[in-house]
């Protein structure tokens, strides 16, 4: 047994008739265990700082409820809101893992700015969370 079936089986999650773990079963039961109910709660956690270089990619994954519409704004050090391509829409996955990628420009200022994401449940529920991100001069 791999570690998802041993967290599985620690969890009391049972395997599909293939054998198999869900994962958002097993997400929604870590939750649960908090007093959150990932059905009917909206929840946002970033799961890495994001610390780039100017000239190179930037990458942001989230954890989210499976299957929410998630938006990201980036607000760069200079207070202007980035149009960088990467930046759109997505929908999480059975997991709730939302990744986004985007390159910041060579000409970009080096210091810290924002990054605000959306995300809308399944059930129209709606949530917002915001961090911080630092681009650094070569």
């Amino acid at each position: 047994m791999g570690d998802i079936g041993r967290v599985a089986t620690a969890l009391g999650v049972e395997p599909t008739e293939e054998g198999k773990y869900d994962v958002s079963e097993i997400l929604c039961e870590v939750l649960a265990r908090l007093d959150i109910d990932c059905s009917t709660s909206c929840f946002i956690r970033f799961d890495n700082a994001v610390d780039v270089y100017r000239g190179n990619t930037a990458c942001l994954q989230i954890s989210t409820v499976p299957g929410s519409v998630c938006s990201i704004l980036v607000t760069l050090p200079s207070g202007r809101t980035s149009t960088a391509s990467g930046l759109s829409k997505q929908t999480a996955s059975s997991s709730g893992t939302v990744i986004w990628s985007w390159l910041v420009s060579g000409n970009t200022g080096p210091g810290k700015g924002t990054i605000q994401v959306t995300t809308t449940t399944p059930d129209g529920e709606s949530c917002t969370a915001e961090t911080e991100w630092i681009v650094r001069q070569k």
